[in-house]
């Protein structure tokens, strides 16, 4: 599948994604994945066409560094509040960014799930790179529009701000997801900043999962 094949090339482009944020670098040159997914075509001409949405973060010792294009998201979850820290670039996403729609408009509209940019479709992508300050106690979720699309912010914020620990967290997502639906592949990934030793910030844990 498309993300599979943009996972396998970005260790080579994490330069590119991640650490260049901080220097307002806006552009990824996508074609090595490209490559990876045109090469298939003589075999399975259905793949032409198809792409996928990317959020991926480096963790630095005080920041959190995020490239991200699509419709999947990161939040930042600190002191009892969750934050969303990237923007969806979808169709409804940008008419709420102009006022033409509010947050609740966009979460029935039918064509919700148009995406306006994707990895690997075009030879050249926008790509969103930008830095946040983390601090000790920080949760970080980076997740697919399988969670979001079935399970509101608010209960997104309950379920982190109650589980007790990030594993749990995962596997509450998932199935609150799965209850409200499961309309669509849910891929959720939980780390947590803590100081060590009185030093910065590090990655205290983890949890990937997908269903």
């Amino acid at each position: 599948a498309a993300d599979q094949l943009a996972v396998a090339d970005l260790p080579e482009a994490s330069g590119a994604l991640l650490f260049n944020a901080s220097s307002g670098a806006a552009r990824l040159r996508s074609e090595d994945c490209r490559a990876n997914l045109l090469h298939t075509l003589p075999e399975d001409a259905a793949r032409t066409g198809m792409g996928t949405t990317l959020t991926a973060a480096y963790v630095g010792e005080d920041f959190v560094s995020f490239a991200h294009v699509g419709d999947s998201r990161a939040y930042r979850y600190r002191d009892g509040g969750l934050e969303q820290l990237t923007n969806d670039h979808s169709l409804v996403g940008e008419l709420v960014r102009r006022g033409k729609l509010t947050a609740e408009e966009a979460e029935e509209h039918p064509q919700k799930s148009v995406i306006t940019r994707a990895l690997g479709v075009e030879a050249w992508v926008d790509v969103d790179t930008f830095t946040v300050p983390a601090r000790d106690g920080d949760v970080f979720l980076l997740c697919s529009d399988g969670l979001t699309g079935m399970v509101s912010d608010r209960r997104i914020g309950e379920l982190i701000g109650s589980a007790p620990d990030l594993v749990a967290t995962g596997r509450a997502l998932i199935e609150e997801a799965n209850a409200a639906g499961g309309r669509d592949n849910i891929t959720v990934i939980l780390f947590r900043l803590e100081e060590v030793e009185g030093t910065a910030p590090a990655v205290a844990g983890s949890a990937p999962a997908t269903a």
